[in-house]
């Protein structure tokens, strides 16, 4: 099924890279092939946002295609039957609306192909970008017949570049990306078909065997996985694979007078020493190594300076090993003289080989030769060289050197370092104080792994120091910290401290942080912010964020940290209009619990504050509030409030007398709307309708 969203590259894109002769030309071409393929049913430029048009049912489409040349429907048919099936499917395709553009593909490796041949003028950018492509693109439908003609080309024009590109791609087969389109048994036909041209050529021109084949050896590289492959044994090892039909050796033999055409590598070492310059791949290396070494020991003695340095720069543990047999080889290229004729540095790069061998010709050169080198190539060194020799040639220098010398920067990089940490920590306590560390040096030490956690905290403890509590905020702000369980043990220290050490700001704001929010959430209940240190108006605006309202609610509702006056009787009135049920009912407990009735007037006066709360019950009030200052004035009457639940279940107190429930005030409410203001009245009147002396109220 092909994408539905906004394709990154179109078609058209490519062809307008084509035309400028875009440097990028084949990155964007290999880009374009990884892509799924756009839906049939439109355009490949169709808008995404718009809706796909209906797939008419009668339409060819690629799932056709592969249904039609699926081995089951192509089985027991003639060679002649299943050609036919092919170019009738595949002209169905093309005549669709719009079949895949991928498969358009092929018109540009060809135009490319065409500018690379002597007869488009050798073009160097086509031959470069075609190169890239045959290396890197997603083997399927459309790259794969622009390829397979290019290979054609190739084998009939002699062109030993891009015939080794794809002889190598056409080896290494499934094991390179691919879309499955092409068959396992069409990658074992091309591979043979190569090894095929190149056994001809040998036989017939052995003077270029060797040069073609390089073409080929060039491009394995440390990632390839060379068992299965058919061409690359045959050239190492082609006499002891006469009459097989596979091969699984991923070496070249030890005898290399098995290798193919054995008197043609003997002609000349410029193919061997080309493939010392592009080879990536140490089997491969090998190889050619052991073939200058056998047939070629003049031109070794002879090679020049300049050249050697080349090969001794690259990554490759084999060169390497190579590069140190010529200097041991040659007295005039004694360790004495390495440095005049441009040397030094290349074998300094060794001390980072993989090659054992190499490895310890640098450390004994460093040793002897080069006393000073740069703090940032030693660590570098004891942190990554494969070599131990080299790494503890990294470990003596910074040992013979004083704390200060060294710099306090680099002692804590050094703590991150296996090989150098012990050393650090010990010049870390005999050099300095850890007060004298910046933030930055902290943060690297607690996420320097558990060495480093454990150094740094020992360290503050025998000084009997501790570090700022800033510091400890920006470890638990590294990004180092993924998760909630990395830091978990930052926060608990930073828990420990107050909360003005800590900032109150940050405090506020790691509330809302997803990465801190559970653990300030927990600070807050603990009662790290009270007092002064407690802002109310940001507690109030805590209350409409509706993921932290429960915890703003629970805080102000504590009266030892929250004053009621704090809190405010105007906010909780105007939390007890809200249709928020939660918010209604905590203003609703919280007046009944911390409110006495004076709190109610702007004065404090009780007679005010009881004419306020009357005043709420009246028509033009909320519902919500009505029925709260009624249940409060129940509450507070002195013989019906010890009786309602809220005031058991509140502990609470009646604290109004009988002269504050005149029937002036109950009376209209006998006739309100609200079943629970006509409840309250009628309870209030049975209770003072003695007291009103009003005989005809029960009659009214």
């Amino acid at each position: 099924m092909g994408a539905t969203g906004e394709r990154a590259l179109l078609f058209e894109d490519l062809e307008r890279a084509f035309a400028v002769r875009d440097p990028r030309f084949a990155e964007r071409l290999c880009a374009y092939a990884q892509q799924p393929d756009p839906p049939e049913s439109a355009a490949e430029d169709h808008d995404p946002s718009e809706p796909l048009p209906r797939l008419d049912p009668e339409t060819f489409t690629l799932a056709r295609l592969r249904g039609a040349l699926a081995k089951w429907n192509l089985a027991y048919r003639s060679e002649d039957e299943r050609r036919a099936l092919r170019e009738e499917a595949w002209t169905k395709l093309e005549a669709a609306p719009h079949p895949p553009p991928r498969l358009r593909l092929h018109a540009l490796i060809a135009r490319l192909d065409e500018l690379a041949s002597e007869e488009g003028g050798g073009d160097p950018w086509a031959r470069e970008q075609l190169v890239h492509v045959i290396r890197h693109v997603r083997l399927g439908w459309g790259v794969w017949k622009g390829l397979k003609q290019v290979y054609k080309n190739a084998e009939a024009r002699f062109d030993a570049e891009l015939f080794g590109a794809l002889a190598w791609r056409f080896d290494v087969g499934t094991a390179t990306p691919t879309t499955g389109e092409i068959s396992g048994a069409t990658f074992a036909y091309l591979k043979r078909r190569a090894w095929r041209f190149l056994r001809q050529l040998g036989l017939a021109l052995p003077e270029l065997y060797p040069h073609f084949a390089v073409q080929v050896l060039r491009h394995y590289d440390a990632r390839t996985y060379l068992y299965g492959t058919w061409v690359l044994p045959q050239i190492w090892a082609h006499q002891d694979l006469i009459g097989a039909r596979s091969s699984w050796i991923t070496r070249p033999p030890q005898d290399l007078s098995r290798r193919a055409f054995d008197e043609a590598w003997k002609r000349s070492p410029d193919p061997l020493l080309r493939l010392l310059e592009d080879g990536q791949n140490d089997a491969v290396l090998d190889f050619a190594v052991r073939g200058l070494e056998q047939d070629f020991a003049e031109t070794l003695r002879s090679l020049d300076v300049s050249w050697l340095a080349r090969i001794g720069r690259r990554p490759l543990a084999r060169l390497h090993r190579f590069f140190v047999a010529r200097l041991e080889a040659s007295p005039e290229l004694h360790q004495s003289t390495l440095k005049e004729k441009g040397l030094h540095d290349v074998v300094l790069g060794l001390l980072k080989s993989a090659d054992a061998e190499a490895a310890r010709y640098a450390v004994a050169y460093a040793t002897a030769h080069a006393p000073d080198l740069d703090d940032a190539f030693l660590l570098d060194l004891a942190a990554n060289a494969p070599n131990e020799e080299a790494r503890k040639l990294a470990v003596a220098r910074f040992e013979a050197r004083a704390p200060q010398a060294i710099g306090l920067d680099r002692l804590v990089e050094m703590v991150r370092v296996s090989a150098l940490s012990a050393l650090a920590q010990k010049k870390l306590r005999d050099g300095f104080r850890p007060t004298e560390m910046r933030a930055e040096h902290y943060v690297a030490l607690r996420l320097a792994g558990g060495a480093g956690q454990a150094f740094v905290g020992k360290w503050f403890e025998e000084a009997k120091e501790q570090p700022p509590a800033a510091w400890l905020v920006k470890v638990a702000e590294s990004a180092d910290l993924r998760n909630m369980w990395q830091r978990r043990p930052i926060m608990a220290e930073l828990q420990k401290r107050s909360p003005r050490e800590i900032g109150i700001g940050w405090i506020q704001e790691a509330l809302l942080d997803a990465r801190f929010s559970s653990f300030v959430q927990q600070w807050l209940r603990g009662g790290m912010l009270k007092g002064e240190d407690l802002d109310v108006d940001w507690l109030k605006g805590l209350v409409m964020r509706p993921a932290l309202r429960p915890l703003a609610l629970e805080l102000l509702g504590r009266p030892a940290w929250v004053a009621p006056r704090e809190v405010g009787l105007g906010w909780l009135l105007a939390m007890s209009r809200q249709a928020d049920p939660q918010l209604a009912e905590f203003a609703h407990r919280y007046l009944l619990q911390h409110f006495a009735p004076a709190d109610f007037a702007a004065d404090g006066g009780l007679e005010a504050g009881v004419a306020r709360l009357w005043a709420l019950t009246e028509p033009s009030e909320p519902e919500a509030v009505r029925t709260f200052a009624a249940t409060y004035l129940l509450v507070h009457h002195p013989e019906l409030g010890p009786q309602t639940a809220e005031a058991r279940q509140l502990g609470i107190e009646p604290r109004l007398g009988t002269e504050a429930y005149p029937l002036a005030k109950v009376r209209p409410l006998f006739d309100d709307a609200l079943p629970a203001l006509r409840r309250a009245a009628v309870a209030i009147g049975r209770r003072e309708l003695g007291r009103w002396g009003d005989a005809g109220l029960p009659y009214a």
